[in-house]
């Protein structure tokens, strides 16, 4: 009985804390961040384009699962097909080799965005190679370090590039906020373990009361103190 008394205050409190903080639409995740920015400038596009992912690491296989979730048709990219396989089997993606991609890109079919996070030392995703997917329009998604996208393909018309530079300075916010989320969080947690304690006091009885309401009185003596101390200082 005990156990059920706090687990659901326990859970009711959870709920409301999550609630007050914006720890969800903050993610720290560059991979996260790289496909909600890319959901973003592909909003309003044609459900039939594909969206190629190029690469076997684990931004690369994070952002399938992600852009698996929009119903959006999926071609995974790699040098090494056994590597992608069971995750394109998965998500009912298809698969390309890479050496396929690069020399006939028309096999991907029409494609909206690249999204790439390789561990090449060449920028391969080159102003010539892209010209067919500019006049269409393309999002680029480079994740890699370095690049995998050249620099010059960056000013290319109709070409718009998500990478690693765009995307620090918004990660850098998110951490701020998540460090600000956390210290008020501390504060929030403190006063629900009092509310809980409470809870779990009226709901007992016998020495196990007698214990807890005394825990309760001594923190309720705390709490008062501290709002007190806060009044006086303002």
């Amino acid at each position: 009985r005990r156990l059920r008394i706090v687990l659901r205050h326990v859970f009711q409190e959870a709920r409301e804390i999550r609630s007050r903080l914006p720890l969800a639409n903050l993610p720290l995740s560059v991979s996260a961040l790289a496909t909600r920015r890319l959901a973003d400038l592909l909003h309003n596009s044609n459900p039939a384009d594909a969206v190629v992912i190029i690469g076997s690491g684990p931004m690369s296989r994070a952002a399938a699962e992600y852009i698996a979730k929009w119903d959006a048709r999926i071609v995974i990219v790699n040098r090494t097909l056994s590597k992608v396989q069971e995750q394109a089997d998965r998500l009912g993606a298809r698969t390309l080799t890479f050496d396929e991609f690069i020399s006939e890109p028309v096999r991907a079919g029409s494609v909206r965005a690249i999204v790439t996070a390789t561990s090449r030392p060449d920028a391969f995703l080159t102003k010539e190679f892209l010209e067919g997917f500019a006049q269409k329009g393309i999002v680029l998604v480079d994740m890699a370090v370095p690049p995998d996208v050249e620099s010059a393909a960056a000013q290319m018309p109709g070409v718009r590039l998500v990478n690693m530079e765009s995307l620090r300075s918004e990660l850098l916010i998110n951490r701020a906020r998540r460090e600000e989320a956390a210290r008020e969080a501390d504060a929030m947690i403190g006063d629900a373990l009092f509310r809980t304690e409470a809870g779990l006091a009226a709901g007992l009885s016998g020495s196990s009361l007698r214990e807890i309401q005394e825990n309760v009185r001594t923190k309720s003596r705390a709490h008062l103190a501290h709002l007190l101390e806060d009044r006086l200082r303002h």
